[in-house]
């Protein structure tokens, strides 16, 4: 499955934000196996993979222009959908079984609840899709805020957010 996920990056320019991001966020990412891989949109991409899959997709905006704030709320809403999906099944199942969680250890996961248990546990990989430039997932706003806000403290840069498509 893709998805496009964000870092957050401090820079002095779009090229050195997009370098930040790629070997600083999302290279670790895939090492890490949080993705299989990633594609940034500053090239052609494939058939499946970048550009070829989403068209024509900013690598790099600037955080706090309209595209910017746009495509950090639509990777943020994007993650919150997925957590939402994921809690309201474990709460479903939770009401479901009422007090006998034996079912929680049957070998088949039929409900997807352990699943959806493990995804609302992450920090990395789907379905985070919003990371610093460190690498750690944002997962709430207050993160979110303080990463907009204050950046790395660096002077003379600013905040960026690039793009990149990864498959999980």
């Amino acid at each position: 499955m893709h998805t496009i996920i964000g870092a957050l990056v401090e820079a002095n320019s779009r090229d050195a934000a997009l370098q930040n991001a790629k070997y600083n966020v999302f290279e670790p990412l895939v090492r890490q196996d949080a993705f299989d891989y990633f594609q940034t949109f500053d090239g052609p991409g494939t058939n499946v993979s970048g550009k070829g899959r989403w068209g024509d997709v900013p690598p790099v905006l600037e955080a706090d222009s309209e595209d910017g704030r746009d495509w950090i709320e639509s990777r943020f809403e994007a993650m919150t959908d997925a957590y939402e999906t994921n809690a309201k099944r474990i709460d479903d199942f939770m009401q479901a079984i009422d007090g006998e969680y034996d079912e929680l250890w049957e070998h088949r996961d039929d409900s997807l609840v352990r699943h959806s248990m493990h995804q609302l546990g992450k920090y990395e990989g789907w379905p985070v899709t919003l990371y610093d430039a460190h690498g750690a997932g944002i997962r709430n706003r207050d993160q979110l805020e303080d990463v907009l806000t204050y950046g790395d403290g660096r002077e003379n840069t600013e905040t960026y957010v690039a793009l990149s498509d990864v498959h999980w």
